[in-house]
């Protein structure tokens, strides 16, 4: 081993073997294609970048989009307002119609028929249906018939009735004035009103007539108009007795 050794180095300067170059050339080696690289890391690096202070970024589109959604359900949307707006409420106008009430006198005595004639008229261009007609009965009126199905209750008499457009309805009240006596009022007044069903009173007509009270004699007259009569009677028969006898006499 130390002969080899020996022998190595002393033939090598002689030039047995090429001598090593010092420094050693460089050189590099090209493949072609060059080898694909591929390295994983496991774990993944986390990289994590940090600007301060942060950019802005701004972009401005011309023309700007437009943005355009549309959902399928679309949304349910409910407002609710406190105090709740106050909604003005436009009523229908009244019907145009006029109502008259006349039993053809001034003046009513006890014992006195009357015939009310109440008459409406319907100005408008829809006829009504179910015109409620109602005249009240005072005290001192004493009912006797109404035509058109009039009806008493409560101290009226009521009757429904249909008035065509442009047209009129009568209908008739016959009473009896009652007694009246002295100290009462001396006006008679009755007053006929119209509505259409249950609603508010459209029209009303009063006719008033001047009452007579009934003239009462006083509780003596009457015994005093016996004694009166029975005196003059006997005074009638004593003159014509008296009369007689002359007559004989001259005879």
């Amino acid at each position: 081993m130390i002969a080899s050794l020996f022998a190595t180095a002393f033939l090598l300067p002689l030039g047995g073997s090429p001598a090593l170059a010092d420094p050693p050339p460089a050189f590099s080696v090209t493949a072609d294609p060059p080898p694909a690289t591929s390295a994983v890391l496991d774990p993944p690096p986390v990289i994590s970048a940090v600007l301060d202070p942060p950019p802005v970024i701004s972009a401005v589109l011309d023309p700007p989009p437009v943005i355009s959604a549309v959902l399928d359900p679309p949304p349910v949307i409910s407002v609710s307002l406190d105090p709740p707006p106050a909604v003005p409420v436009v009523a229908d106008p009244p019907p145009a119609i006029s109502v008259s009430l006349d039993d053809g006198v001034r003046r009513a005595a006890p014992g006195s028929e009357s015939v009310y004639t109440l008459r409406i008229v319907n100005q408008g261009a829809t006829a009504l249906e179910g015109v409620t007609l109602a005249q009240t009965l005072p005290s001192s009126l004493i009912f006797v018939s109404a035509d058109a199905g009039g009806r008493v209750q409560e101290g009226k008499v009521s009757w429904t009735v249909d008035v065509p457009a442009k047209r009129e309805t009568v209908v008739h009240l016959s009473v009896r004035v009652g007694v009246v006596a002295a100290g009462e009022t001396p006006n008679l007044a009755t007053t006929a009103c119209a509505r259409r069903g249950g609603g508010p009173v459209l029209v009303c007509a009063t006719d008033i007539d001047t009452l007579v009270p009934e003239k009462r004699s006083p509780r003596w007259l009457l015994p005093v108009s016996l004694l009166a009569g029975g005196g003059l009677a006997v005074g009638v028969f004593l003159v014509r007795r008296r009369r007689h006898r002359r007559r004989r006499q001259v005879l």
